[in-house]
């Protein structure tokens, strides 16, 4: 997808809006987001910074959900 169509999805304005909201919430560029590097920043940045400590709590519960399998 091109920035501007997620951007779009995301229920931004412009692109540029959206670019930097990504870059102020993960300290990435958003194409750094299409890999499995980045979509893992992502989820933390996403987790520490705006999820409250209940839900923090909650989240770790989910860990066996995210364990890979060989």
């Amino acid at each position: 997808m091109t920035t501007a169509s997620v951007a779009y999805t995301m229920g931004y304005s412009s692109s540029g809006n959206f670019c930097r909201a990504f870059q102020m919430l993960t300290g990435l560029k958003p194409s750094s987001g299409a890999t499995v590097q980045g979509r893992l920043a992502v989820t933390t940045s996403f987790a520490k910074e705006l999820l409250q400590a209940e839900q923090l709590k909650k989240w770790d519960r989910l860990g066996p959900l995210f364990v890979r399998a060989a």
